[in-house]
C-alpha cells in the first residue's frame, strides 16, 4: 500500500465513527478514565489497568474478562496504585483473535460504576491479540540477557541478525525499551543492532526493564516479537564477587488536594519498592501507605514481602493468590501466602484475612472475616497435574451484633492432562461447599434436631442426613440450623467444569461443559455465577500463516439447575468472527457477529409485575475493529470499532432497544521529542420507555415513549520533551458533548532533577457542563492537583 492510498483508509475510519456511532455507556464514567492496553501478544501475560479518578473513595475493582465465545467472564481483583489498578492475565487465557472485558469499582459510600458504564456485559471493551508468529526469524537479543542484573552505566542493548535469513529486513527492526521506541538512537554495526547506555535517556532507566524488539520482513510483514526483562541496580562487591549480592528499589511519596462535588480534600501517599538477589534467593519488598487509611473503612494501605528460593515462594502481608477457578480467584489476603515444590510434589497454601471488621456509629457494618486455602498436588504440571484444594473461611463477631456472622467450607479437586506434545488437553475440577448464613445460634446435636423434626422446622429425611454428618461436619463448621444446603450431599453445592481440546492441522477446537449448583458458595471468590449448567464449543482455524482467523463458537445455558423454581431460564448464544492479521502496509481487521436469545417459560399473560416475568429477548451483533500502523512525518498508530446492537423484546412488554458504540483513538510519535494522541468516541442508544397505568387491566396496557441517550467525546493530547529529554510535558483535552456535557482538561510536567529523581506535577480539571448547582451543592466543577517525587536506587 502506498502513502497515497493510507491518506484514504484513516478519513474512511474517522467516517465510520462520526456516521455509524456507538451505545455501550449510560453516561460518562466518573471514576474509571480508561482501560490499558488495547493490545497483546498471543500466550504471553497480560497485565491490564484502568486509569481512576478519586482512586481514593474506592474500596474495590474487580476486572470481568473473557475468551471471544465464551458468555461466562471470570473475575480477578484489582491492585489498586495510586491513580490506577492492575491485575495479571494468565497466558493461558491470551489467544487471538481478542479479549472481551469490563471493570467494576465499588466505593466507600455504596456506589457501584463499570467501564463501559451500561450494560458492559452485553458490551465490553476488547484488546486485540496478536497471533504468535508461525515462523523462525533466525534474530537474536545478544544482550541484555533474561532476567540479568546490571550496572545502569553498563546497560548494552545488542541485538544480532547474522542467523536472519534474507527475509528479514533488519532496516525495519523496532526496538521497544519500557514502552518507549528508541529505534532512532541505535546503530548498526554490520550484522548487529547496538545501544549503548549513554544513548538511552536517564528517564527510562529503572529497576524493572523490559525490552521488545519487533522483526519484519522484506515487505513490511511483523514476523516476531523478541521479549527481554532485566534489572538496573548498584551491586556490592567487585570481580566474580559482583553478582553475588544485588539490590535496587524505588520510592514515590506523592500529595493530592482534590475538589469532588464541592467536598474538598487532601491526601498523601507513599510508595516505597524494593528488589534484592543472593544467591538463589530474590527478595521483594513493597510498601504503600496513604493518609486514607482509617479503621472505619476496609484497608487503603499495603504491605508485600516475598521471598523466593527457587523450590519455594513465601509472600507476607497482602497477596493474591490464585486457586482452582471455582474456588479462588485472586482476591486480596492479608496474611501468607505459600508456593513450594520440588519435582513431582507441590503445595499452595493461603492465610489470612479477607476482610476488615468495620464499625460506624455503634453498628457493624462488615465483620472481620479470615480465610485458610491449601492445595497439595502432584505431577510436573508439563503433561499432568492432580490438585485437591480445601479452603475455610469464617467470620469473626461478638455478641449481640445486628450483622449475621457466615462461616464457609469448600473442598474440591482439579486436574490437567495433556499428549502429543500438548495438542490434546484436559482440564476438569469439581468442588462442593457448605455455607452457614449465620452462625451466632447454638449448634446442632443429635436431640436438637429429633426436635427440629418435630416441631415441622425439618423433615425426617434431612434430619436423619444431619445425623449422619454432625460427627464430620460440626468439626468443619458451625454445624446449626443455618446450614445451606441442609442436604449437602445433593447436587445443589456442587460446581464442576470440564474442557477438552485438539489442536492439529492449525485448527483449535475446545468443548466446555459447567455444573454450578444453585447452593454452592466460595468466599474465596469475589463474584460468582451459580445456578448455572450448560456446554460451550468453540472452533478457531488458523490461515495463510497465522494471518487469517476464523472463528465460530456456540452455547447452550440455562439455570434452576435443581428444579426449585417454577420457571427456567435459557441462554442461547453463537458467535462467529473473521480476523486479518496481515503485512504492515495492511490494516488488522476483525469483523464479528454474535446472536443471543434468553428466555424462560413463564406465561405471557400476568407475569408483567410478577415474581417470574416473562423473558424472551433476541439480541443480534455486529461489530468491527480495525488498527493500522503507517509512517507520515513519524510513526502512528490508529485504531477504531465499531459495534451495532440490536435487541428485541418478544414479550408483550415489547421493551426493543438499539445502539451503536465507536471509538476511534491515534497515537503518534512525530519525533523523539514530540507526540501525541486523537481520539473520538460515540455513544447513541434508543430504547422505548413503557408508561403503565391502573385503569389499563393490571397493567397490561401500556403507552411507549421512545428515549434516547446521546454523547460523544474527543480527546486531543500532546506530549514534548525538552532540555535534552530532562523534561517532559503533556496536555489534553476531552469534551464531551450531546445529552452529557463535560469537559476534562489535563496538563503534566516531568522533571528529571538528576539521574533516577523524578519530579512530577499534574493538574486535573473536569467543568460538568449538565449539572445545575443547588444549595446543598453549588460547586459543580471538579479538581485535583497531584505532586510527585520518584527516586530510583
Amino acid at each position: 500500500m502506498t502513502l497515497r492510498n493510507s491518506f484514504f483508509i484513516f478519513p474512511i475510519c474517522v467516517f465510520a465513527v462520526f456516521v455509524i456511532g456507538s451505545p455501550a455507556s449510560a453516561q460518562p464514567n466518573s471514576y474509571i478514565q480508561a482501560l490499558r492496553p488495547l493490545s497483546a501478544n498471543e500466550g504471553e501475560p497480560l497485565v491490564v489497568s484502568a486509569a481512576l479518578n478519586n482512586a481514593s473513595s474506592i474500596t474495590t475493582v474487580l476486572l470481568y474478562y473473557r475468551q471471544l465465545g465464551v458468555s461466562e467472564f471470570r473475575t480477578a481483583e484489582m491492585q489498586v496504585m495510586g491513580d490506577s489498578a492492575a491485575v495479571t492475565i494468565a497466558s493461558t487465557e491470551i489467544a487471538p483473535p481478542f479479549l472481551e472485558l469490563y471493570v467494576a469499582v465499588e466505593t466507600r459510600s455504596g456506589l457501584h460504576e463499570t467501564y463501559p458504564a451500561a450494560n458492559p456485559a452485553a458490551a465490553p471493551s476488547r484488546i486485540t491479540i496478536t497471533p504468535r508468529p508461525d515462523t523462525e526469524t533466525g534474530v537474536l537479543i545478544l544482550s541484555p540477557e533474561q532476567h540479568e542484573t546490571m550496572l545502569p552505566e553498563d546497560l548494552y542493548v545488542t541485538v544480532s541478525y547474522v542467523y536472519a535469513g534474507d527475509a528479514i529486513d533488519k532496516r525495519k527492526t523496532r526496538l521497544v525499551l519500557n514502552g518507549t521506541d528508541i529505534t532512532a538512537r541505535a546503530m548498526t554495526m554490520g550484522d548487529l543492532l547496538i545501544i549503548t547506555s549513554p544513548m538511552i535517556p536517564e528517564t527510562l532507566k529503572r529497576p524493572g526493564m523490559t525490552l521488545a524488539v519487533h522483526v519484519f520482513d522484506t515487505t513490511g510483514a511483523p514476523c516476531a516479537t523478541l521479549r527481554r526483562s532485566f534489572s538496573l541496580s548498584r551491586t556490592t562487591g567487585a570481580g566474580s564477587d559482583a553478582v553475588v549480592f544485588s539490590a535496587n528499589g524505588s520510592a514515590q511519596a506523592e500529595s493530592r488536594s482534590e475538589t469532588v462535588r464541592g467536598a474538598s480534600r487532601v491526601y498523601n501517599r507513599l510508595d516505597v519498592r524494593g528488589n534484592s538477589t543472593y544467591g538463589i534467593l530474590h527478595t521483594t519488598a513493597n510498601l504503600q501507605l496513604t493518609s486514607e487509611e482509617r479503621p472505619g473503612n476496609q484497608p487503603q494501605n499495603r504491605y508485600f514481602l516475598g521471598f523466593d528460593a527457587r523450590y519455594a515462594k513465601l509472600g507476607l502481608g497482602d497477596t493474591y493468590p490464585q486457586f482452582p477457578s471455582t474456588m479462588m480467584d485472586g482476591r486480596r489476603v492479608r496474611g501468607a501466602s505459600l508456593e513450594a515444590g520440588y519435582g513431582a510434589v507441590h503445595l499452595n497454601a493461603s492465610t489470612g484475612e479477607i476482610a476488615r471488621g468495620v464499625e460506624r456509629d455503634g453498628s457493624t457494618q462488615t465483620h472481620r472475616r479470615t480465610l485458610t486455602a491449601v492445595r497439595p498436588s502432584f505431577g510436573t504440571g508439563e503433561h499432568f497435574r492432580w490438585g485437591f484444594t480445601y479452603l475455610h473461611s469464617k467470620d469473626h463477631w461478638s455478641a449481640g451484633t445486628s450483622l449475621k456472622p457466615r462461616e464457609n467450607v469448600a473442598a474440591g479437586t482439579d486436574i490437567y492432562a495433556s499428549v502429543d506434545n500438548k495438542r490434546i488437553e484436559w482440564t476438569a475440577q469439581a468442588s462442593i461447599s457448605i455455607s452457614n448464613l449465620d452462625i451466632s445460634s447454638a449448634e446442632f446435636t443429635a436431640d436438637s434436631i429429633d426436635a427440629a423434626v418435630a416441631r415441622g422446622s425439618i423433615d425426617a429425611s434431612d434430619g436423619d442426613n444431619l445425623k449422619r454428618l454432625l460427627p464430620i461436619a460440626s468439626k468443619l463448621i458451625t454445624f446449626n440450623e443455618n446450614i445451606s444446603p441442609l442436604n449437602p450431599s445433593g447436587l445443589s453445592s456442587l460446581a464442576c467444569e470440564t474442557s477438552l481440546s485438539f489442536n492439529y492441522f492449525n485448527n483449535f477446537i475446545k468443548g466446555t461443559y459447567t455444573f454450578h449448583g444453585n447452593e454452592y458458595t466460595s468466599f474465596g471468590t469475589s463474584s460468582f455465577r451459580n445456578d448455572i449448567q450448560g456446554y460451550n464449543i468453540t472452533d478457531r482455524l488458523r490461515l495463510l500463516g497465522n494471518a487469517l482467523f476464523v472463528t465460530a463458537s456456540i452455547e447452550r445455558l440455562s439455570n434452576n439447575v435443581s428444579k426449585y423454581d417454577p420457571v427456567t431460564t435459557d441462554w442461547t448464544n453463537g458467535t462467529a468472527s473473521v480476523s486479518y492479521f496481515g503485512a504492515a502496509r495492511v490494516p488488522d481487521v476483525t469483523l464479528g457477529f454474535s446472536a443471543n436469545t434468553i428466555s424462560n417459560d413463564a406465561p405471557q399473560i400476568d407475569s408483567v409485575y410478577g415474581a417470574y416475568p416473562a423473558i424472551d429477548y433476541a439480541t443480534k451483533r455486529v461489530f468491527v475493529q480495525s488498527s493500522y500502523g503507517f509512517s507520515w512525518i513519524g510513526r502512528h498508530s490508529a485504531m477504531v470499532s465499531v459495534d451495532y446492537s440490536n435487541a428485541d423484546d418478544r414479550t408483550s412488554r415489547d421493551q426493543d432497544m438499539t445502539g451503536f458504540n465507536g471509538m476511534l483513538t491515534m497515537t503518534s510519535t512525530h519525533s523523539s521529542a514530540l507526540e501525541s494522541t486523537l481520539g473520538f468516541t460515540a455513544s447513541v442508544t434508543t430504547l422505548p420507555v413503557t408508561y403503565y397505568t391502573t385503569e389499563q387491566s393490571g397493567g397490561q396496557g401500556s403507552m411507549q415513549s421512545p428515549s434516547s441517550m446521546n454523547y460523544y467525546t474527543l480527546t486531543i493530547g500532546a506530549g514534548y520533551r525538552f532540555f535534552g529529554e530532562r523534561m517532559k510535558a503533556t496536555a489534553s483535552a476531552s469534551p464531551t458533548f450531546g445529552d452529557v456535557e463535560r469537559t476534562q482538561l489535563e496538563a503534566r510536567l516531568q522533571f528529571a532533577v538528576m539521574p533516577r529523581h523524578m519530579l512530577t506535577a499534574q493538574y486535573h480539571y473536569i467543568v460538568n457542563s449538565s449539572l445545575e448547582p443547588t444549595v446543598l451543592m453549588p460547586h459543580v466543577n471538579d479538581s485535583a492537583f497531584t505532586i510527585a517525587y520518584r527516586m530510583d536506587l
